[in-house]
């Protein structure tokens, strides 16, 4: 509420709000309506003769109905009631608010694109799931926010693909995902480029990179090679990963993911197979296990489609006797499922009820982003001798952290010289991060995780405006007041 208060006031819409504001209140699912009955009392608030006026209330209220009404699978209601919301938020102003964008705003998308994607309407579900990233392409949060939706359309490929190419820049880590994405697409020289970036990037954090376990990620790659029918660089690189795998072995140490190792690689081995003409000992090989966990679908449907083709009946057994279409559409039945049971726990849904962000959080940070000769968001040197500086932002509000950070490492991008950087918020703590600046093609300025200084600061001084543009903004809201 209090955050709300602020965003409407920050637009001068100070006579939608109430003269004075509840208390802030915290959601206890334990006290919450379920589906029909929720959505009536919602209703009571929202549509009674004295129907609730606060513009900050009423949208949470709304979007509130509307997860209600997905829970007693009424989707067109629950879609209706995105619309209302969204009417609303554009009538009182709020909607290009760039503080409700990257919060409640988000929430309209959210709760329309999973509307959307129970009434079997992909085409919007897409749409919607992917808009706060999209609306948002250097900001950490919005980035996300959007859920994989390959599983349930394959229209959803091309937004997957963007998508997580934007956040893996902010968190590497995700290269995972957008290679997940390219084999889904069946661009499997694309999967396997994405993850040697990331292992270059993974060897660029450690004084001795030799000694970074990338046995895991290699056999990846080299089936990934394999299906885009670059034999050697996959013989090249299952080598590679066999090699360090034993040599890890050797020295005592753990073998991060070694069973999905030996999965990956044998399905390798098998295509090869193939690729040799041996297809009757490539199915035998195939059929031998009952399922293959350690590969992903995207890796696995090429494979079935390949074996399948001119094979005998008896041949389609195990994991063969379903074609890639069917066996898509098995996954999309059982994801489907387990979304719709987890819409009964009366608190999943609401997950998509983002709270305000709060302006002051943001402008509080103004004088410390924007001074570049100060040293608390930035350590000065760098970490051992990888070039990377870390940075943090410990003294920033909880949702605030990483988009003061990137902002303030574009500025000094700049100030530096330099028209960009790589930098990613850390794995498990998004207080810290860490950046190395440079020019795009430079070394160590790896290509799909370079982030352009003046895109960032484009996006990110409307919410941290520098200290002048911040005293203007002020005097002309005590303005407005008065």
């Amino acid at each position: 509420m209090a955050a709300g208060e602020t965003i409407a006031r920050f637009i001068g819409a100070v006579t939608l709000l109430a003269l004075f504001a509840p208390s802030p209140e915290t959601p206890d699912p334990s006290k919450r309506k379920f589906g029909a009955a929720g959505v009536d009392a919602c209703n009571q608030l929202i549509d009674s003769a004295t129907p609730e006026g606060n513009i900050v209330r009423r949208l949470p209220l709304i979007l509130a109905r509307a997860l209600h009404r997905i829970e007693a699978k009424d989707y067109a209601g629950a879609i209706k009631d995105t619309e209302l919301a969204r009417h609303e938020a554009v009538t009182a102003g709020l909607a290009d608010n760039p503080y409700f964008k990257r919060s409640m705003g988000m929430s309209i998308d959210l709760i329309a694109g999973s509307a959307a994607l129970r009434h079997g309407d992909m085409a919007q579900a897409i749409k919607f799931n992917y808009a706060p990233a999209q609306q948002l392409p250097d900001s950490y949060y919005p980035l996300l926010v959007p859920r994989n939706q390959v599983a349930f359309s394959p229209e959803a490929q091309a937004e997957e693909i963007r998508t997580s190419a934007l956040i893996a820049r902010l968190s590497p880590l995700q290269m995972w995902r957008l290679a997940n994405a390219y084999a889904e697409n069946a661009r499997f020289a694309d999967a396997a480029t994405v993850l040697q970036q990331m292992n270059d990037w993974r060897r660029s954090l450690v004084e001795k990179p030799d000694e970074v376990d990338l046995g895991f990620s290699l056999s990846n790659i080299a089936l990934y090679q394999a299906l885009a029918g670059n034999w050697t660089a996959a013989d090249a690189s299952a080598s590679e990963a066999r090699r360090q795998v034993d040599r890890r072995k050797l020295e005592g140490r753990a073998v991060d993911g070694e069973a999905a190792f030996v999965e990956l690689l044998d399905l390798l081995d098998l295509l090869k197979k193939a690729h040799a003409g041996q297809t009757d000992e490539a199915r035998r090989l195939f059929v031998g296990r009952s399922r293959w966990v350690g590969a992903n679908f995207g890796q696995l449907a090429p494979i079935i489609r390949q074996l399948r083709e001119g094979a005998r009946p008896d041949q389609l057994t195990g994991p063969l006797a379903q074609s890639p279409e069917g066996a898509w559409q098995k996954r999309r039945d059982e994801q489907l499922a387990a979304l719709i049971q987890s819409d009964t726990d009366n608190k999943t849904l609401f997950k998509l009820l983002l709270p305000y962000a709060s302006v002051g959080d943001y402008e509080s940070m103004s004088g410390k982003v924007w001074n570049l000769k100060g040293k608390s968001l930035l350590n000065p040197n760098p970490v051992d001798k990888t070039g990377y500086h870390a940075a943090n932002a410990l003294i920033a509000g909880p949702m605030t952290q990483p988009d003061v950070m990137l902002l303030h490492c574009a500025l000094k991008a700049k100030a530096l010289g330099k028209n960009g950087m790589v930098f990613f918020v850390h794995f498990n703590n998004p207080s810290h991060g860490f950046v190395r600046f440079g020019n795009r093609g430079e070394e160590g300025m790896i290509d799909a995780l370079f982030i352009d200084a003046d895109a960032v600061i484009a996006e990110l001084a409307p919410i941290i405006p520098s200290p002048t543009d911040l005293a203007g903004r002020r005097a002309a809201r005590a303005k407005t007041a008065s």
